[in-house]
């Protein structure tokens, strides 16, 4: 089981944000998150990569920040945008294995 889903997280302060697994994790779950960053490029970098995510998320059904007027505007507006993460995404997988520890609730108890 995730470690966000088996602890219940309602909330997520993350004291080193780093390259952004447990932001991604908190955007798919929707967990509000908040992570101290290591001076402002840090933070600069971490809200682009996030802003990218999270037009991901908001065009993908069943994600909690889907809503369907809003992806179909993200879609007409950041089609561009969208295509470069499904490319990277599918050269990378669209997890890394510590996103998956996060997130993952279909592992049972027994793993």
């Amino acid at each position: 089981m995730g470690i966000l889903s088996a602890t219940q997280a309602s909330y997520v302060v993350d004291l080193a944000p780093g390259g952004g697994v447990t932001a991604r994790a908190c955007l798919a779950l929707g967990i509000p998150w908040v992570g101290l960053c290591e001076n402002k490029v840090h933070a600069d970098w971490l809200g682009n990569v996030l802003d990218r995510w999270t037009l991901d998320l908001i065009v993908t059904e069943g994600c909690a920040l889907y809503e369907q007027d809003l992806a179909t505007l993200v879609r007409n507006h950041f089609s561009d945008a969208l295509q470069q993460i499904q490319e990277r995404d599918g050269e990378e997988g669209p997890a890394t294995d510590a996103e998956e520890e996060l997130v993952d609730v279909s592992s049972s108890a027994e793993e």
